[in-house]
This record gives C-alpha cells, structure tokens and sequence, in this order.
C-alpha cells in the first residue's frame, strides 16, 4: 500500500530531477524513493530554484522568498545553498557572480502533469532549442498535443505561443501561426490580468457594480446601497488576489505579470487576507449600525472559520491544493452571506 502512495506521489505530485522527487505537497525531497532531510528553508530554496529550473533566480528574489520583511546577511543565504549542494552535488546549482544563482538538473516532471505528457513537453523544448524551421514546427505540433492531454499545463501553453510566433516571423504559414500565436500569448482582455494593481483596482469596481446593477432594477441607489456595494467589491478583489496566488506557478512560466508574480505569493496572500478581514469588518459595521439587519453581525463567526482556512494554507506552503481548499472554504461562506442577504435585506429595506 505504501509503494503504492510513493508511485502515485512519483508520478503527478512530485518534480522530478536525476533520482530526486520533490513533492510540494508533503515538503518532502525524496532520493531513489527514500525520503531525504531538509530544513524548511532549504526546502522553500529548492523548491524555487525547481520551478526556475535552468534560468537565472536572483538573490534578492530568494531572500525575498525566504524571509520576508526580515534583514539577513548574505551568509543566511550562503548556508542554505551550501545545504542544497552537499544533497544534491556542487553541479546542481550554478553561481551566477554578482546577481544569484541557476539550477542545472534537468527537471523532467512537475506536479499535477501525467509523466507521458511532461516527457512530450521535454523533448519539444529540446526541439525548439534548435530554432530552425523544421524543429520549430515540430516543436509545436508537440506541445499542441501536451494542451490536448492536459488543458490546464500552462507552461505547453506558453511554449506553444512561442513556437507559432517564431514560425509566424519566419516560415510560409504566417496566418496559421500569427492566429495561434495571438490566442496563446494575447491576454482575453487589455489591461487585465497581465497589469498589476490595476487588474485589482477593476475587480474591486467591478464586484460594486455588479451589485448596485442588480438592486438598481428593483430600487433607486442610496448611500447604504453603495456601503453594501463596497462589501461586494471588496470580497470580489480579495477572491482574485487569492485565485493568483493560487496560480502563481503558471502565471510566472507564462511570462504572465499579476500582482502575485510581482509582487510576491506570500504578499498576494496577505493582501487578500487583508480585504476579507475588511469586508467581514464592513459588514458587522454596517448590521451593527442598522444599515443592514442585525443579524448579518454573525458574519463575523464565518470570519474565524476564514482564517482557521487561511492559516492552514499558509502552514502548507500556499499550495495550488491548499489554496484550492481554501477558496471551496470561502466562496461557500460568502455564498451564505449573499444568500443571506438577499433574504433578509429587500430593496425597500435600504432607505
């Protein structure tokens, strides 16, 4: 039964590199099966240099990532790479003088990606290493046919986009590849997703209209329809900043720039936590205060049962899974508050 966990493990949950496994899941590193020791910061090290694997990680992109908001010398840092060396030998990490450092194991599987599929994906960058046409357009039909194992790989996708744009720049089937090149690497809508703060800041507008829109219909719009308005708006902002932590791992192989990837998953995070804990703040005011009924005040007990949620996601390293399960945790509690509110708070309610 045992053997049969590790397969699974080995398979779709774990990075895969030489005879290692890292499985993110369990933050556990693995060597032919066997379950090797690490400190939690080499862990957190490790598990970057991974998702970076063969490209440059920035020292101040580590330290950021390693201690936060803390001031460390460079020998905290200098300790921890040491560590990953003598696990996994000298080679396995490159210095990069004066900016950081490169991991140079070949990473040949990721979580949540079937083994076949991510073998596909490795010999189809090895094609488009090549960068000729022949290669290219081999490359590509590749990693179209990773997206159709696997919709959700973000990486195939991203490299398929390259692929189509190279072959758009320099072989005959121009409108082909320009029109798959633009549904890969164009983002659904301008200034959006790939705009920092501003993809926020239209979130949080956007949660308030869609509110004062609905109750528009049924009642002209007062001062206490705009206060509820902001509870709504404030939720949707907090939700989108939580679903791009959730994503940041896809987002940053896509070259894909939201706040998480700029700024940080952990600051992401704690940015939407801080929203929640306004909203759910807002809303006791505003029942307190008799703006809305009184009972809506116990909205504050969901609230505890919110962070109990977020602070397990965040023992759990902000996981695509454990904040999965908090987004199931939250999106229920805000659906019985809306649910709530629409029962209990009719339009002639709001004077």
């Amino acid at each position: 039964m045992q053997g049969n966990s590790q397969k699974k493990h080995s398979n779709i949950d774990a990075y895969r590199f030489g005879l290692f496994e890292l499985i993110p899941s369990e933050r556990e590193l693995r060597k032919s099966g066997t379950r090797v020791a690490l400190q939690p910061k080499a862990f957190d090290a490790l598990l970057l240099f991974v998702r970076n694997a063969e490209r440059l990680v920035r020292r101040d992109e580590l330290v950021d990532t390693l201690w936060p908001d803390t001031y460390v010398t460079d020998t905290n840092l200098t300790n921890v790479i040491v560590t990953l060396r003598k696990v996994l030998g000298r080679e396995a990490i490159q210095t990069v003088s004066k900016f950081g450092y490169r991991f140079c194991l070949p990473v040949v599987g990721e979580p949540g990606i079937a083994t076949a599929t991510y073998a596909i994906f490795i010999e189809a960058k090895g094609l488009a290493a090549g960068r000729s046409l022949e290669s290219m357009a081999r490359a590509r039909d590749l990693f179209a046919l990773c997206v159709a194992h696997d919709p959700a790989f973000a990486a195939a996708w991203a490299w398929l986009g390259r692929c189509a744009r190279f072959l758009d720049k320099f072989a005959t089937e121009r409108s082909v590849n320009l029109e798959l090149a633009d549904a890969t690497l164009s983002p659904p809508l301008p200034f959006t997703k790939g705009v920092p703060v501003l993809n926020s800041l239209l979130h949080l507008f956007g949660g308030a209209l869609h509110f004062l829109l609905g109750y528009a219909a049924l009642s002209s719009v007062s001062a206490h329809g705009v206060a509820i308005a902001c509870y709504f708006g404030l939720v949707f902002t907090a939700g989108h900043l939580t679903h791009e932590t959730r994503d940041h791992d896809g987002d940053l192989q896509s070259a894909i720039r939201t706040n998480a990837v700029a700024f940080g998953k952990k600051r992401a995070f704690g940015a939407g936590l801080l929203l929640f804990s306004a909203a759910y703040l807002l809303l006791t005011v505003l029942a307190l205060r008799g703006v809305v009924p009184r009972v809506l005040s116990l909205a504050i007990v969901l609230y505890v049962i919110h962070l109990v949620a977020s602070w397990k996601a965040w023992r759990a390293g902000l996981t695509y899974d454990a904040i999965r399960r908090l987004q199931a945790t939250y999106r229920n509690i805000h659906a019985l508050i809306g649910l709530a509110m629409l029962v209990v708070v009719p339009p002639w309610y709001l004077h």
